[in-house]
């Protein structure tokens, strides 16, 4: 029986390495996508602000598209290709280039996006070394770790 309890208890500890490492390679592409997001979110040009005419939509196999007319000192410019879920005619706001106000996007990437992933890849490696350490730490986790695995491999066989 004590054989039984340490090979369970061997199979959980390796569980667990292998769950420290795939939270670790998730948590590196989590805070790599986010540093990517607040690179690109702190460069971006399009700073300013204007709201924008909706008007001729074309849809093509559920994606609509609209053209998005709006006003900057006075001079209308035209965003066309502009993806829209608002009913046309209707308004929305664009995002342009102060030196060069024909140079628009729809949508901007928020810092906020790229604090979130960070955050949450940080969160994914903490809860992934707890999981580690106590299944290191103590034999009865570990066993537990090792039952359970044996468990979901008998289930999915049959």
């Amino acid at each position: 029986m004590d054989q039984a309890y340490t090979g369970l208890a061997e199979l959980g500890q390796l569980r667990a390495q292998a769950g420290m490492v795939v939270a670790v390679c998730l948590a590196l592409s989590l805070c790599a996508s986010g540093g990517a997001t607040i690179a690109s979110s702190l460069k971006d040009k399009h700073t300013a602000t204007a709201p924008a005419t909706l008007s001729q939509t074309t849809c093509l196999s559920n994606a609509c598209t609209s053209v998005a007319t709006y006003t900057v000192s006075g001079k209308q410019y035209t965003l066309n290709g502009y993806s829209s879920g608002n009913p046309v005619p209707g308004t929305n706001t664009v995002n342009y280039d102060p030196a060069n106000p024909g140079d628009a996007e729809q949508t901007k990437l928020p810092i906020g996006l790229g604090i979130g992933l960070i955050i949450c890849g940080v969160f994914m490696v903490l809860c992934g070394y707890l999981v580690y350490w106590l299944t290191m730490s103590y034999k009865p986790v570990a066993a537990l770790e090792g039952a359970e695995t044996i468990y979901n491999l008998g289930k999915s066989a049959f």
